[in-house]
């Protein structure tokens, strides 16, 4: 009789363990899909505004309406001119107005003129080849649907907000 109470307190434990190591693989694996489906997301994001900037810099005159979501990890995006020669412009170097965490990045000319943003501290970055910003720079903070829009200049596409949307 002992036997068999001590053979049961061994099968619990070890359904204990065994069910202990499903859930820890489990959440493993469903984090590392999240993950990777948000990379999937940022990637496309990356090559759709670079194609994107890249149509419309060529087109002298054109204008497109851009329409796009972030995913909901970062909470602003920050656009910046792209380079000349190599150098960011004296225009947005240690402007007062950008985050401490993209003009550090910027004073370096440092590669990146997108920066996703989580609690103003740049956790991603984009090269944009032939990004030309309004007034320099421009942050918008992630409300679900982000709308800019863009303007062909023939070697730059100039991007901007429309207070008239």
């Amino acid at each position: 009789m002992k036997a068999q109470i001590s053979a049961q307190v061994f099968i619990y434990i070890l359904a204990a363990v065994v069910a202990g190591l499903i859930l820890i693989v489990g959440g493993k694996t469903i984090y590392s899909m999240i993950n990777t489906m948000q990379q999937v997301n940022i990637d496309d994001f990356k090559s759709d505004l670079t194609d994107t900037v890249t149509i419309i810099a060529n087109q002298p005159g054109s204008v497109k309406k851009y329409d796009f979501t972030l995913h909901d990890s970062f909470d602003e995006i920050c656009f910046v001119d792209s380079r000349t020669n190599g150098l960011f412009s004296n225009n947005v170097k240690n402007n007062p107005r950008l985050y401490a965490s993209i003009n550090d990045s910027i004073v370096n000319d440092a590669e990146g003129n997108v920066f996703l943003l989580k609690n103003k501290i740049w956790q991603d970055k984009i090269e944009i080849p032939k990004l030309d910003v309004e007034k320099d720079f421009l942050c918008l903070e992630n409300t679900g649907k982000i709308t800019v829009w863009f303007k062909g200049t023939g070697k730059t596409a100039l991007l901007y907000i429309n207070e008239n949307n």
